[in-house]
C-alpha cells in the first residue's frame, strides 16, 4: 500500500541531501520495514530558516519519497497567487499517486490533503496532534477519518463523543527507549536552573516567562533559565531590554540527542507555560530525567498531569503564576524532591502501558485491519 505522510516538521537540505527531526526519521523508517511504501509530503525550508522554525537532526531514510512544498508564509502576496494553480495541480497529482493518507492534524498541508482525499474518494486517517477547534468542518474531518491516533483520546472525544475509531498513540520519543534513572533527585543546584525545551515563541508562553524571570531577578530569587530550541529575534530583544542575560541562557537548537538529554541532566526543573498542544514529548522527556515539572494544563496535558501531585499546574497566559510555582521550588528543596519523585512515578507507569507498541506498529496494525475489511 502507498501512503502518505503528510504534515509534521519541515525538511531542510543540506549539502544535497535532504534532514528531518530524528523521531520523523525513525518512524518513517519503520514504516518502510513494516512493508509500506511511504510518501512524506512537507513544507522544505531553506536552512536559515530551519534555524528559527525547526529541528533537522537525521537524514531521510532510505525508501521514504518526499513530496515537498515550499514555505507559502515566506513568500509575498503576489508570489503566492502566482504559485497557486501549480500547487493545486501537484496537491491532486499526489493524491492521485496515493492508496491513503496519515495527515498529522491540524495543519495546512494536512486539511488540502484531506480535502483533495475527499473529493477523490480515497480515504485517509488523522493523528492530532494539538487541540482541535469544535467547529463542523473538524468534526467533518474526524467523522471522515477511517481511524484517529491521539496523544491523548480527550482531546478528540471533546468535539466528537461519538467517535469510537480513536486510540491513544504510542508517543514518539527516544526516552522510550533509553534507561531513565534509578531514583529521583533529592539535591539541587543554587541557583536553581530552569530549563524550557521546544519552539522559543510566543504560543509557547516564552514572553510570560521571561515577565516571570525579570520579576524574580528583581526580587533576588536565584533561578537562571535555560531555553533551547529555535528562537525568533524578538525573543533575544524581549530578553535583552529587560537585562535578563546573566539569568536566561538561549542554546538554540540542538542537532544531537546526546547535547539534548544534557540539557536535561544540568537542570532542576522543567517549565512549559505553552497556550496549546496535544500531550507534548518535552514532558515526557523531562519526567524522565526526574524533573519536578511547572506546566499549563491546556490540549491533553491533564491526562498526564495533575496539579500539586507530579506538577504544578500554570495559568496560560500569566507571569505570575510562573513567579508563584518557580518561588515555592526554590523556597522548599523538600517540595522540589517529592515533585522530582512524582514525575518519575509518572514516566515509568507511561513507560509500561506503552512497553512493546510503536507508532508505526500502530499505523501498520490499523492499515491491515482496514485491508480485511474490519
Amino acid at each position: 500500500m502507498k501512503v502518505l505522510i503528510c504534515g509534521n516538521g519541515n525538511l531542510t537540505v543540506r549539502d544535497g541531501e535532504a534532514f528531518l527531526h530524528g523521531e520523523m526519521a525513525r518512524f518513517m523508517a519503520e514504516c518502510c520495514r513494516c512493508g509500506m511504501s511511504v510518501g512524506y509530503a512537507t513544507i522544505v525550508l531553506e536552512e536559515k530558516l530551519e534555524k528559527t522554525r525547526n529541528l533537522a537532526n537525521s537524514k531521510m531514510p532510505d525508501g521514504v519519497t518526499v513530496e515537498g512544498f515550499a514555505a507559502f508564509s515566506t513568500l509575498s502576496a503576489v508570489r503566492k497567487l502566482l504559485m497557486l494553480p501549480g500547487l493545486l495541480l501537484k496537491l491532486f497529482r499526489i493524491v492521485r499517486e496515493y492508496d491513503f493518507f496519515y495527515c498529522y492534524y491540524p495543519g495546512t498541508i494536512s486539511g488540502c490533503v484531506i480535502k483533495a482525499a475527499r473529493l477523490m474518494r480515497k480515504k485517509y486517517a488523522l493523528y492530532v496532534r494539538g487541540e482541535l477547534v469544535d467547529s463542523p468542518a473538524v468534526q467533518r474531518d474526524i467523522r471522515g477519518a477511517a481511524f484517529v491516533f491521539a496523544t491523548g483520546t480527550t482531546i478528540v472525544k471533546g468535539i466528537c463523543p461519538d467517535y469510537g475509531r480513536c486510540q491513544e498513540v504510542a508517543p514518539m520519543s527516544d526516552v522510550f527507549r533509553r534507561e531513565c534513572p534509578a531514583s529521583p533527585r533529592t539535591a539541587f543546584r543554587q541557583p536553581l536552573r530552569g530549563l524550557f525545551v521546544g519552539r522559543v515563541s510566543r504560543e509557547k508562553g516564552i514572553f510570560e516567562l521571561l515577565a516571570a524571570m525579570k520579576v524574580m531577578k528583581d526580587r533576588q530569587v536565584p533561578v537562571t533559565m535555560n531555553l533551547v530550541g529555535a528562537c525568533s529575534s524578538d525573543v533575544t530583544a524581549a530578553a535583552r531590554e529587560m537585562g535578563l542575560g546573566d539569568c536566561v541562557i538561549f542554546s538554540g537548537l540542538t542537532r544531537n540527542e546526546e547535547e539534548l538529554h544534557r540539557h536535561y541532566q544540568e537542570a532542576d526543573f522543567f517549565c512549559l507555560p505553552t497556550w496549546t498542544e496535544g500531550f507534548p514529548r518535552v514532558l515526557y522527556e523531562a519526567m524522565s530525567h526526574a524533573l519536578p515539572c511547572l506546566t499549563t494544563m491546556v490540549g491533553g496535558i491533564p491526562s498526564r498531569m495533575q496539579d500539586g501531585k507530579n506538577c504544578y499546574a500554570l495559568k496560560v497566559r500569566e507571569a505570575d503564576s510562573i513567579v508563584a510555582a518557580m518561588t515555592r521550588l526554590a523556597e522548599s528543596p523538600a517540595e522540589m524532591a517529592r515533585l522530582s519523585e512524582a514525575s518519575l512515578q509518572t514516566f515509568r507507569h507511561w513507560e509500561a502501558k506503552f512497553e512493546g507498541r510503536s507508532h508505526a506498529g500502530q499505523l501498520y496494525a490499523e492499515l491491515e485491519n482496514l485491508d480485511k475489511g474490519k
